[in-house]
């Protein structure tokens, strides 16, 4: 899942008189849990994609859904983010060499330490 990570957001279209709201469907919000460390880098914009095993509620992650990362310890750690793009790989080696290393665990040093990271 490529991420880009936001703070609350809300937009209006108005146009001259005409109130305008989208009838798109509304993205979906989940909740996932991340190492503090990974949370830090989303926010400081080094981490911008995360990979996942495809099972639970990330089988149904899609384009434009909310996720909201968070660690077990303090809810001041949250960051929550937009998922820009959604790409399926067979193996987390493969992703890595697709986005790159530094996109997905941006302290890896080279591709078999980011391997395992996941």
């Amino acid at each position: 899942m490529n991420l880009s990570s936001i703070g609350s957001a809300s937009a209006k279209i108005e146009s001259g008189d005409l109130k305008v709201k989208s009838i798109a469907k509304k993205p979906a919000q989940r909740n996932l849990t991340l190492k503090k460390i990974y949370i830090e880098q989303i926010r400081a914009g080094r981490k911008t994609t995360e990979g996942r095993i495809l099972k639970g509620s990330v089988v149904k992650v899609e384009t434009g859904d909310l996720l909201r990362f968070y660690y077990y310890s303090n809810a001041k750690d949250d960051v929550n983010c937009k998922v820009t793009k959604v790409t399926r790989y067979s193996t987390f080696k493969e992703m890595l060499e697709d986005k790159g290393v530094a996109a997905c665990i941006p302290d890896a040093k080279d591709l078999d330490s980011a391997v395992k990271a996941y």
